[in-house]
């Protein structure tokens, strides 16, 4: 990185927990919609 001048913004621990924010606010939108018999797709399909 050095070579490159360049330092990440980010440390894995950083990234790991925005993403699983980022995951459980999803999960709490999908859950929201169905509970009002909204159709909520399959994102893993």
């Amino acid at each position: 990185m050095t070579k490159l001048n360049w330092t990440p913004k980010y440390d894995l621990a950083g990234l790991v927990k925005d993403m699983m924010q980022a995951d459980v606010a999803l999960f709490r939108r999908d859950q929201l919609l169905a509970g009002e018999g909204h159709l909520v797709p399959n994102y893993y399909e």
